[in-house]
C-alpha cells in the first residue's frame, strides 16, 4: 500500500468555486505516514521550485536519508508550512496562484502523490480603491 500522505492549508475563508484564499499568512502541514514499511522519500514544490526543509528547518527526507531513518521508526513525518515561506521560496506569484505538489514513496517502493492549491491575496484592502 502506498504511503498515506496529507497536505493541509488552512482556510476560513470558502468560495462558491471552491478556491482557497490568504489575505494573510497561514499554517500548512505535510503529514505522511506508512505503519508497513516506512517512509522513503518526500518530494514537495511550490510552482515547480523544490522545497527542501520546513520552516523550523527540517529536512524533508530523501531516498539518501532513509537508512537513518529506518533506524529511526520512520514510520509517520511531519513537517510544517506557512504562506510567507513558500513565497520566499518561488516568489510572490503573479495571479496569487500557489501550487503545492507532494510525492512521497514508502520503503516498499510504493507512491503516492497529492497536490493542493491555495491563492494569496497581497493587495490591501486600501490599494483596490
Amino acid at each position: 500500500r502506498p504511503p498515506r500522505s496529507t497536505l493541509f492549508p488552512y482556510t476560513t475563508l470558502f468560495r462558491s468555486d471552491e478556491q482557497i484564499w490568504y489575505r494573510s499568512n497561514r499554517t500548512m502541514r505535510l503529514s505522511v505516514h506508512d505503519k508497513n514499511s516506512g517512509i522513503n522519500n518526500v518530494d514537495l514544490s511550490v510552482n515547480g521550485v523544490e522545497v527542501l526543509e520546513d520552516k523550523k528547518g527540517n529536512a524533508l527526507l530523501k531516498t539518501e536519508m532513509a537508512e537513518a531513518a529506518i533506524a529511526r521508526n520512520n514510520d509517520i513525518e511531519k513537517y510544517i508550512f506557512d504562506a510567507n515561506y513558500f513565497s520566499s521560496i518561488c516568489g510572490a506569484a503573479q495571479d496569487g496562484k500557489y501550487v503545492l505538489a507532494a510525492q512521497t514513496t514508502d520503503n516498499a517502493g510504493n507512491a503516492a502523490n497529492i497536490k493542493a492549491v491555495y491563492y494569496m491575496d497581497e493587495v490591501s484592502f486600501q490599494d483596490r480603491f
